[in-house]
C-alpha cells in the first residue's frame, strides 16, 4: 500500500512538472506587449521585440 501511495504522489508531481513546463512555453509576457490588433478572426498580440502572436477565436 505504501508503494502505491508513493507511486501515485510521484505521478502527480511529474504531471504537474510537465504541465507547468508546457504552460510556460504557451504564455505571452504581458509586460512586453506593445500592441493588440483585433479582427473578426481573432487578435494579433505584438511584443516589444516585434514578434507577433495570433490568438484565434
Amino acid at each position: 500500500m505504501k508503494k502505491m501511495i508513493i507511486g501515485f504522489l510521484l505521478g502527480v508531481a511529474m504531471t504537474a512538472a510537465v504541465l507547468g513546463a508546457y504552460a510556460h512555453y504557451n504564455m505571452v509576457d504581458m509586460n512586453r506587449v506593445v500592441d493588440i490588433q483585433t479582427s473578426d478572426e481573432g487578435a494579433m498580440i505584438v511584443v516589444d521585440s516585434g514578434d507577433g502572436y495570433y490568438w484565434e477565436r
